[in-house]
């Protein structure tokens, strides 16, 4: 398998990337996450980056040994999980929506079964072996960030996955 990436600033965003990057491999699951920050919220690369980097730490500590589900139930618990520890970061670092608006797209790779699982918050662009899919939202997407406040438990972050 090859993996490309690329990460460029755009020419719309004068100081920083508002983007982050993130991929690594735990037994046979390969997890690719990328993550756009809205350029109308403040700071949108530290959303973009705060977000990758609690993902990188949940990606850590998560016991991948002991999972049996599915590349979806996965990609589901890693989002839960990131966007939970998001909330509680909000909580203590008294931050608004605003300085949170990224959006996500997140694949889950099961290396021996050939099989992926996507979700995608937010506009995006996906590309898998020469089909391309576009994901707009007009771009205004309904970012993760709005929810938090909403979606403490597993169960009602599955409904609002649902209907995001």
């Amino acid at each position: 398998m090859s993996l490309y990436t690329l990460l460029k600033r755009g020419t719309l965003h004068p100081d920083y990337c508002e983007d982050f990057l993130f991929h690594t491999k735990f037994d046979h699951f390969i997890i690719f996450a990328v993550f756009d920050g809205c350029s109308g919220g403040d700071n949108s690369h530290f959303a973009s980056a705060l977000l990758g980097k609690i993902m990188r730490s949940v990606c850590k500590k998560f016991e991948f040994s002991e999972f049996d589900g599915s590349e979806k139930e996965l990609a589901e618990e890693i989002l839960f999980q990131t966007l939970n520890t998001l909330r509680n970061v909000k909580t203590e670092i008294p931050l608004d929506a605003n300085d949170l608006l990224a959006t996500i797209i997140l694949t889950v790779y099961n290396v021996p079964k050939n099989s992926a699982s996507i979700i995608a918050c937010g506009d995006g662009f996906i590309a898998i072996n020469g089909a391309l899919l576009e994901i707009d939202q007009n771009n205004t997407p309904n970012y993760p960030a709005y929810y938090l406040d909403k979606i403490e438990s597993f169960g009602i972050f599955q409904e609002w996955l649902l209907f995001s």
